[in-house]
C-alpha cells in the first residue's frame, strides 16, 4: 500500500510527472533488490535445506505491473 500512496501522491499532487518517474524508478530498483536478496536467496536456502526463517517483505510487483501496462498505465501517454 505504501508504494501506491507514494507513487500516486507524487503524480496527483503538487509534484510533477518527473517526480513520479523518479519514484517509479526507485520502486523498480527496490523490486530488483527484493528479487535477488529475498526471493532468489530464499529459494536457494529451501533447495539446499538450510535452516532459516522466512523473511516477510512487501512485494509491490503487482503495482509496478499495473503502471507499466501498455494499455492502462500512465506511461502510455
Amino acid at each position: 500500500m505504501d508504494c501506491i500512496y507514494i507513487l500516486f501522491t507524487a503524480f496527483l499532487s503538487v509534484r510533477s510527472f518527473e517526480q513520479f518517474c523518479i519514484n517509479f524508478t526507485n520502486e523498480k530498483l527496490q523490486q530488483l533488490f527484493n528479487q535477488h536478496v529475498f526471493k532468489m536467496e530464499q529459494v536457494v536456502y529451501k533447495t539446499e535445506e538450510i535452516d532459516w526463517s522466512y523473511v516477510e517483505f512487501v512485494d509491490n510487483q503487482d503495482v509496478l505491473d499495473l503502471i507499466e501496462k501498455v494499455a492502462y498505465g500512465p506511461f502510455k501517454l
